[in-house]
């Protein structure tokens, strides 16, 4: 297969990064050509692997759409409160400064929480409370939420709660209804609880041909083709946000560059995508030892040199 010069850099910087020793494959999007209709993909295979790969945190930029999904139907509001979706969870041994926290603070790390949570270094099957939340909400608060940019997976594990309170499915099925089938997607799993809730800010396993069909809503600002997946009022919030002194972070996804925005996870994951150049790139990793050093930096470069 010829690959354009732009899947060419990008698969040339994989390999100048240790190729298939650690990624494995690179899928970039860039406008149609001639005949087809949505999207021209192609994909470099580096390295051998499940079809399905984890994205690890690149899953809290997909549930976030949840929340935009929601709130443009009206059922969920970012500047109402924890306490408004989950307060029966705030029960004794809990901190009920956590039924103060907006959604927004939420999905953007500003709960003022002591600590965050990893999953993926956490065993939280293993947790003495089966119910995760009264965990997740016995974490002191302990500082003004817009002071302090706490990383935790646990937040967007509560949002999937919210999105499964308000919807009665839980986050995959719903996302799986009104997302990855319209978008075509081949397969996908997501880790749960011991509940059976989904897991939310990681575990999210899905093909990188379908990581990269994200990255194209996304530079499309929610349209696929004709249909409308999330208004342009969420795209505003999701994409426009205002980086500030605290942390370059919006609703799980960063600012990269002017107009240019990614997501990434634990050993090498992401999507990026620049809306000048109309490209998107997403990619599967696995470097538990941090010897690469992602791709996000290639594409800024490739899209604006």
């Amino acid at each position: 297969m010829t690959y354009s010069a732009f899947t060419s850099a990008m698969a040339e910087e994989a390999v100048r990064q240790g190729g298939d020793q650690y990624y494995y494959s690179v899928v970039t999007v860039e406008p149609p050509r001639e005949g087809e209709k949505l999207f021209h993909m192609e994909t470099v295979h580096l390295r051998p692997g499940n079809p399905a790969h984890d994205s690890y945190s690149v899953a809290k930029s997909v549930s976030s759409m949840a929340a935009g999904l929601l709130c443009d139907r009206g059922l969920l509001s970012m500047n109402n409160t924890l306490g408004d979706y989950l307060g029966e969870y705030l029960v004794p041994g809990t901190d009920p400064e956590w039924g103060n926290v907006t959604v927004h603070r939420l999905l953007r790390h500003r709960t003022g929480a002591e600590r965050g949570v990893d999953f993926d270094m956490t065993n939280a099957h293993l947790w003495e409370d089966p119910e995760w939340l009264h965990t997740l909400f016995a974490i002191p608060i302990v500082s003004p939420p817009e002071d302090r940019f706490v990383y935790s997976d646990g937040n967007y594990y509560i949002l999937g709660r919210i999105v499964e309170k308000l919807t009665g499915v839980d986050m995959e099925a719903f996302l799986q209804k009104e997302i990855f089938v319209p978008l075509g997607f081949h397969v996908q799993a997501w880790s749960r609880d011991v509940a059976g809730h989904t897991v939310g800010g990681t575990g999210l396993y899905v093909r990188t041909e379908d990581l990269a069909r994200i990255g194209w809503l996304w530079l499309n600002r929610g349209l696929w083709g004709d249909h409308r997946i999330f208004s342009e009022a969420w795209a505003h919030a999701f994409l426009d946000f205002t980086p500030d002194a605290v942390a370059n972070y919006g609703y799980g996804i960063g600012e990269l560059a002017p107009r240019i925005h990614g997501a990434g996870g634990m050993y090498g994951q992401g999507i990026c995508f620049d809306e000048e150049t109309r490209r998107a790139v997403a990619f599967h990793c696995f470097d538990p030892e941090g010897k690469t050093r992602g791709l996000a930096g290639a594409f800024v470069k490739f899209c604006r040199s």
